[in-house]
């Protein structure tokens, strides 16, 4: 190839890569923004990295959806039912305590109300009487 072509190539792939870097960077700058530590309103933060994160004063003013790696005031029943720490962080060691009875229970599970929620409490009562298993993953919470 000459010498021009070479030169094009490597400037469009150097343009490329720029803005893959601008593009990467603006979605962790969200994710600090969404993860503020100390902000006062509302009440449902995630982190969709997958990271294990602490939890944080809620940033948002919805306790819906009750998400994996979220904090939700209406996730603290769930909790009471499961017996772990009533925080309203839904994290490893609630999901863990929660895989003890819904089959297939996974980190992309979501419950979008306060009925949903109810629904679930009273299955993983239920189950922890019986010392059974609940299968939720085709039903929609």
């Amino acid at each position: 190839m000459k010498p021009k072509v070479i030169l094009i190539v490597l400037l469009v792939a150097l343009a490329i890569s720029g803005i893959i870097l601008y593009f990467i960077k603006k979605n962790a700058d969200a994710k600090k923004a969404v993860l503020q530590p100390g902000a006062t309103t509302g009440s449902n933060t995630a982190n969709n990295s997958g990271a294990a994160v602490t939890p944080t004063t809620p940033v948002s003013n919805s306790d819906y959806p009750i998400i994996y790696n979220t904090y939700s005031e209406a996730a603290k029943p769930i909790q009471e039912a499961l017996g772990v720490t009533q925080d309203g962080y839904l994290g490893p060691k609630s999901l863990n305590e929660l895989g003890k009875y819904w089959v297939g229970v996974t980190t992309k599970f979501a419950i979008y109300n306060e009925a949903a929620r109810d629904a679930l409490v009273n299955k993983i009562k239920a189950a922890k009487q019986q010392n059974a298993y609940f299968d939720l993953s085709s039903a929609a919470m």
